[in-house]
């Protein structure tokens, strides 16, 4: 399990609407080699709409990760 915290941000994309956000991630393969980025990031999206109650759709697919370590 990772940990994840940083700023999200929703449709339409605007810098100045940052969401901080802190979500545990239940892979431990997030982001490791082999692992597609893609899929990493679909996995931290999803955490971040469940836990801040957003539709995934609401969510743009560009965020910033700030720290990440194990849970």
């Amino acid at each position: 399990m990772k940990k994840i915290s940083g700023v999200y941000f929703t449709h339409p994309f605007d810098l100045s609407k940052e969401q901080f956000f802190e979500v545990a991630v239940p892979h431990d393969s997030l982001y490791a080699k082999g692992y597609s980025v893609v899929e990493s990031n679909q996995l931290v999206l999803a955490e971040i709409a469940t836990k801040y109650e957003h539709q995934l759709e609401e969510l743009h697919s560009f965020f910033i990760i700030e720290k990440m370590a194990k849970a």
